[in-house]
């Protein structure tokens, strides 16, 4: 990515065709590789709408140039051909909502952020995009978050161990 924000494409191309052939699934090498080729990035997103990772990279590239608009059009794109589950994700919500606050469109801002609202209450569980979250942690599960009142000390254990004679 070092090289492709430095305008050395070529050398971004290479690292990310030599990624992929080792990981053929990691959806960031192939934007990377998405973003390293000049105006392939569009028909790309053409061929695969719902693809997050590129849609997003189209939408850095326009907001790049100056082109918000079209920035926008790549964000709202993918939502509406997104899968259910991936529709309302906060990250992609967050842009569009910064998007149209740039451009001062308060309704839309109003209407995007009821759409998630709704979705997320409705949502059985949260989504989680990253199996990381997935995975049960190694820490002890016994333990438990105790909550106090704000206003009452927090509560030293206390010994179950009898004082010792002296």
């Amino acid at each position: 990515m070092l090289e492709l924000e430095a305008g050395k494409s070529q050398a971004a191309k290479k690292q990310a065709l030599a990624h992929l052939q080792n990981y053929p699934h990691d959806s960031e090498a192939s934007v990377i590789l998405a973003a390293a080729r000049d105006g392939k990035v569009e028909k790309l997103v053409e061929k695969s709408p719902g693809d997050i990772g590129l849609s997003l990279t189209l939408a850095q590239l326009r907001m790049r140039s100056g082109n918000i608009t079209g920035a926008i059009a790549a964000v709202e794109n993918v939502i509406s051909a997104a899968q259910e589950d991936q529709k309302y994700l906060p990250g992609v919500i967050g842009l569009l909502v910064g998007l149209y606050q740039h451009q001062g469109r308060r309704q839309h801002v109003k209407e995007i952020l009821s759409k998630a609202s709704e979705y997320w209450k409705s949502s059985p569980t949260p989504v989680n995009p990253s199996p990381f979250f997935n995975q049960p942690s190694s820490a002890n599960s016994n333990n438990k978050i105790r909550t106090t009142p704000s206003s009452a000390p927090p509560q030293r254990p206390t010994s179950t161990t009898p004082p010792q004679q002296t």
